[in-house]
């Protein structure tokens, strides 16, 4: 089995605003609305972008594909800037 490595940006990183933006409307059509097939597909996509492992492109956004919702929160929350203490990649 192949492991997905994550890596999100750390607080040097420039861009904080637009992914926090990003992640906060994932986020929030996760929690208020409901998400359509598009926007889960573009979810996937904003994450693969972390995704340093596998370098095959196709591998790690089937691994996206097949994390829990746990794990994908948690994805969400690394990239939009949350500190969890937790490498998400590890759950």
């Amino acid at each position: 089995m192949v492991d997905l490595v994550f890596n999100p940006p750390d607080a040097q990183a420039p861009g904080f605003l637009r992914r926090q933006k990003k992640a906060l409307q994932f986020m929030r059509a996760f929690d208020v609305d409901n998400p359509t097939p598009d926007m889960i597909d573009d979810m996937v996509e904003f994450l693969l972008d972390y995704v340093t492992e596998p370098a095959d492109r196709d591998e790690a956004r089937n691994l996206l594909w097949d994390a829990s919702q746990e794990q994908i929160m948690m994805l969400m929350q690394s990239v939009g800037g949350a500190e969890s203490g937790e490498n998400p990649t590890e759950a």
